[in-house]
């Protein structure tokens, strides 16, 4: 950072505007700032501060106190600096909160701090930031430090240039941490430790998950587990060679119970057979019936066409009678109609008289028009004068009006304003109490907002705990499945390999070729696939049990941190407003509207004060307006009332040439108009009552000549039907039929009749089909006698109850077997992934614990780094330390670390080669302690620009200490100084010492006066 220009305004013992252009140094780049005590030599650091910080550069005045007390009251205090950086160029205003007097009326008013900070792009200043807050972090981050680094290694403040020499390690690092930007590395000890902290969490997971299992199962240990399979084993052995004799007793009662089920069933199938003959039997009268049924109805279906013919033309003749009448019925209707049309005529010839009337009362409102429309003209001119006098009186009263409403909104301005310079003053007082309602506002909402997150929290636990013990229930579930479905599938294999089998084969059970009696399964056989499919079941019921229970955990871990951060935040509120939070929470938003309220109305006031003489001053313009269209409305007024009775004279005359009732010329033309469509509707009667008559003995013409038509067609459709009946009696006669009675209760349709004929096919076949089944059943059954099924079957459940017995009490202690090596098959994975991450841990769990101070030096890895930076900077400066100090001082790092419960390795100590020992930095007298610092300081901005990305340290400035020098060690500081003007930096330096006066020609002389102080730039 290097200044350009600083302007001061009204700022400290500067009570007007004080610009200084350090451009004007060029390659002159070591000045001195010097001039009486009280001047305001120190002002302008505090200057240079205060417009990058917002604070002075001692850190002591507070910014409103650096007001100008000698300043007029109406002129600002603001401080403005440009400087640059590297090859960019930045500009920044800044003022503290002050008072300043009203622009109208009495009194002062506070006026808020204000900031701006702007870089110039080569056209103009672009704004980068516009807030007091916002400016102090840009410049933070442009910079790379904060107000407290600057005066440590840009501002040696006087009095205070030794802070930076005996800084607290803690201190130090964060000045280092800034200049070198080596957050880098303190993310990498986040990091190493965020990674190793996950591989613990994993760790204690596989460890929580192992134990789950073994409490799943009910074991303390592994061996516990181990020891637990080898005895279901030994059990499963000793069940399987019960179940084999089992097996035999279940075949051989089996066997019995088939040959017993052989015998019945050959009984019932005689019976069944003679019950099903003797049922054949009993309906072959019925179906003889329909038999004799079936041939008359083919009789009827012979007849069938010569009755539709006759059909046919019973219906052509009742069309051609219906024809016949309706011909008749409008040969009726036409004869009406025309006699109608020749009687309309001869009226409408009968009303001649009529139509010439109409036509005399055409001509005689065609003789009026003219006049009337003279007249009418007149009328229209007097209305418009009458308007426009109406017009003239309106427009009057509306100025009148209009005045006396400026004349009010005159006098409401002027209240307004008085109101307005009230209000405004409340509006810092409003400013700051809304602040302090919205902190509290924000800490209940917060405590509101983690209240509901516990609700939740602990509404997602009583739904885990719902979903372990759901998952528990549908694990047990799926195991009682598993087990049904490996009983029944143990069952059914001795009936799989039974079916398989052939005579002569060997059996994979036993070896043996005969097998006189198969094994058979009644029910449906289990397949190896569901069988499968039930044991994945059941391990995912166990999954999703294990999955539920960790879930419960998680939940439960939750629900205790929002607890606990709710615990904090009770105890923030206080146990009084805690108790009515609800009530505190709504009293603060009434509050805050209340406040919100008061502070927009009265920053809408202070808006409409500044306003308000431009609209006072417009609103007294607009009376003036007013009042002078007032004048001009009243003349208006009277011209127009002159205007009136002139017209008004000659309407009276004409009115007297014409009668009343013929003076409106809209009534003559309406007259006009009426009569003409009188006489145009006489003359359209007239001629639609001759076209009527014409089409009326047309039309008659057409009926007579339809109904003569008609009747011939009736005796056409006569003959045919006589004709179709001789022709069906002879059909009906042929086919057997005495009448149409007889031949309608022999028809059926063709569906009916295919019907039947199916039927009694299907009853001679079924017959026939029943006498050989039953000769067949009655030889089958020849010799036999009935079984005892019953005990034939009840022998045959006992054997297969045992059978199951023994297969159940195997499948539970196998599923128990199957289950206790799922939990052993997972317990060797977590094994596996547990010590993976052991080796993990091995390695980078010590790392993270080197990397974050957990090592004999008490040294993170972000100090290391910071150390070894800083052994750089102590060899810099120990260069110019130990020629300033004539070979006697030089600055080193404290390598041992003497105090254990603190992080170390950034403590500074002198080694004194007087006396060849080290001592602290602090044991340094106040001339010692000054070279020290003032070498520490270009020691660091050395090492901090040669280091790529660094930040740029291209300024020092040192408020006094060099009145603490022998002037031997004066003339090896200011040699310092000097060398550092020729490699490019902006030095400057306060001091009263006379020698410093003679021996640096570039001065900023600041000369005190009544009315202020001011700086002067001697050049040589």
């Amino acid at each position: 950072m290097r200044p350009l220009h600083l302007t001061m305004q009204a700022f400290g013992p500067f009570s007007g505007t004080e610009a200084i252009d350090f451009t004007r140094l060029g390659e002159q780049a070591f000045f001195l700032i010097h001039g009486p005590t009280g001047a305001g030599k120190t002002t302008l650091l505090d200057a240079v501060c205060f417009a990058l910080y917002g604070d002075t550069s001692g850190g002591e005045r507070s910014a409103q106190a650096m007001r100008s007390a000698n300043a007029a009251p109406g002129l600002r205090t603001e401080v403005a600096l440009e400087f640059s950086l590297g090859e960019k160029r930045y500009r920044v205003v800044r003022s503290p909160a002050q008072e300043r007097p009203k622009q109208r009326g009495e009194g002062m008013v506070n006026e808020t701090p204000k900031a701006q900070l702007d870089a110039w792009d080569g056209d103009g200043w672009v704004s980068k930031a516009g807030q007091p807050a916002k400016v102090t972090e840009a410049v933070r981050e442009l910079l790379g430090f904060d107000s407290a680094q600057f005066r440590q290694v840009i501002v040696l403040p006087q009095g205070r240039f030794r802070e930076l020499l005996t800084a607290s390690s803690q201190a130090r690092q964060s000045i280092l941490e800034r200049l070198f930007r080596t957050e880098l590395y303190r993310r990498v000890e986040e990091l190493l430790k965020g990674e190793a902290a996950g591989i613990k969490r994993e760790a204690e997971r596989i460890g929580d998950q192992r134990q789950a299992l073994l409490g799943q199962f009910e074991m303390a240990s592994t061996e516990a587990l181990a020891a637990g399979i080898a005895q279901l084993q030994q059990e499963l052995g000793d069940l399987q060679q019960h179940e084999q004799a089992a097996r035999a007793a279940l075949a051989a009662a089996q066997s019995a119970l088939q040959g017993g089920e052989q015998v019945a069933a050959r009984l019932r199938e005689r019976a069944d057979a003679q019950a099903a003959h003797d049922a054949l039997l009993a309906r072959k009268a019925m179906v003889d019936e329909q038999r004799m049924r079936l041939q008359a109805a083919r009789r009827a279906a012979q007849a069938w066409p010569a009755i539709q013919q006759m059909e046919t033309a019973q219906r052509d003749q009742q069309a051609a009678q219906g024809a016949v009448e309706q011909a008749a019925g409008a040969l009726r209707q036409q004869q009406a109609e025309a006699a109608h049309s020749g009687e309309r005529l001869q009226a409408e010839l009968a009303r001649g008289d009529v139509r010439e009337a109409a036509q005399r009362r055409v001509m005689e409102f065609e003789a009026l028009l003219p006049r009337a429309r003279q007249l009418g003209s007149l009328r229209q001119s007097l209305d418009a004068a009458q308007k426009q006098q109406g017009d003239t009186v309106a427009a009057r009263d509306r100025a009148a009006q209009s005045l006396a409403q400026r004349q009010a909104e005159l006098g409401s301005s002027e209240e307004e304003q008085r109101r307005a310079q009230m209000l405004a003053a409340q509006a810092q007082a409003l400013s700051l109490q809304l602040q302090a309602v919205h902190a509290r506002a924000k800490q209940i909402a917060r405590y509101r907002q983690t209240g509901q997150a516990v609700a939740k929290a602990r509404e997602a636990l009583a739904r885990s705990d719902a979903a372990a013990t759901r998952a528990a229930t549908g694990r047990e579930s799926a195991r009682a499945v598993l087990a049904a479905t490996e009983s029944a599938w143990r069952t059914g294999q001795a009936a799989r390999l039974a079916a398989a089998l052939t005579a002569g084969d060997t059996c994979p059970v036993c070896g043996g070729t005969d097998h006189p009696s198969l094994a058979q399964h009644s029910g449906e056989l289990v397949s190896d696939d569901a069988l499968e499919h039930a044991r994945i079941a059941s391990r995912e019921a166990d999954d999703l049990a294990l999955r539920a229970a960790n879930a419960r955990h998680a939940a439960q871990a939750d629900v205790e941190r929002l607890s606990e951060q709710l615990a904090e935040l009770e105890a923030d509120i206080g146990d009084g407003a805690l108790r009515t939070v609800e009530s505190t929470a709504q009293d603060l938003a009434a509050q805050t509207a209340e406040l919100e309220r008061d502070l927009a109305a009265a920053q809408a006031s202070a808006a409409r004060l500044e306003r308000m003489p431009a609209v006072i001053e417009e609103r007294r313009s607009a009376l003036a307006t007013a009042d002078d269209l007032h004048r001009k409305a009243c003349a208006a007024a009277e011209s127009a009332a002159q205007a009136l009775a002139q017209l008004q004279g000659e309407w009276r005359a004409a009115c007297a040439q014409l009668p009343e009732d013929s003076r409106d010329p809209q009534a003559i033309e309406a007259g006009l108009q009426q009569v003409r469509k009188q006489m145009a509707v006489l003359v359209a009667a007239l001629e639609s009552a001759q076209a009527a008559d014409k089409h009326a003995a047309a039309a008659l013409a057409r009926a007579e000549a339809a109904s003569q038509s008609a009747l011939a067609t009736l005796v056409r459709t006569g003959e045919r039907l006589q004709a179709a009946r001789s022709a069906a009696d002879a059909m009906l006669a042929a086919s057997g039929f005495a009448d149409m009675a007889a031949f309608g209760a022999a028809r059926l349709d063709s569906a009916a009749m295919e019907g039947l004929d199916d039927a009694v096919r299907r009853h001679d076949e079924a017959l026939a089909v029943a006498a050989h089944g039953l000769s067949r059943a009655i030889a089958a059954a020849e010799g036999l006698s009935a079984p005892d099924i019953d005990g034939l079957r009840t022998a045959a459940s006992s054997a297969a109850a045992g059978v199951e017995d023994l297969v159940r009490r195997q499948a539970d202690r196998g599923r128990m077997r199957d289950n206790l090596l799922q939990c052993q098959r997972q317990l060797d994975a977590l094994a596996a992934v547990n010590s993976e991450i052991e080796a993990r841990y091995a390695v980078l769990g010590r790392l993270a614990e080197v990397a974050n101070g957990n090592n004999p030096r008490r040294m993170t890895f972000q100090r290391f780094v910071l150390a070894t930076l800083l052994d750089e900077v102590l060899e810099a400066a120990s260069v110019r330390l130990l020629a300033m100090s004539r070979g006697r001082y030089t600055l080193q790092r404290v390598r041992e670390q003497t105090d254990q419960r603190s992080a170390g390795g950034l403590d500074l100590e002198v080694f004194d080669y007087d006396t060849g020992a080290a001592r602290p930095a602090n044991t340094l007298s106040g001339g010692e302690g000054f070279l020290a610092s003032l070498s520490l300081a270009l020691g660091l901005a050395d090492v901090v620009q040669s280091r790529s990305g660094g930040i740029q340290l291209d300024t020092l400035f040192v408020d006094e200490g060099f009145g603490t020098l022998d002037p031997e060690s004066l003339d090896f500081a200011i040699r310092t100084l000097l060398d550092l003007q020729q490699a490019g930096r902006l030095v400057g330096i306060i001091s009263h010492v006379a020698e410093l006066r003679e021996r640096i020609d570039v001065r900023l002389e600041v000369r005190p006066g009544a009315a202020g102080s001011r700086a002067v730039m001697q050049l040589p």
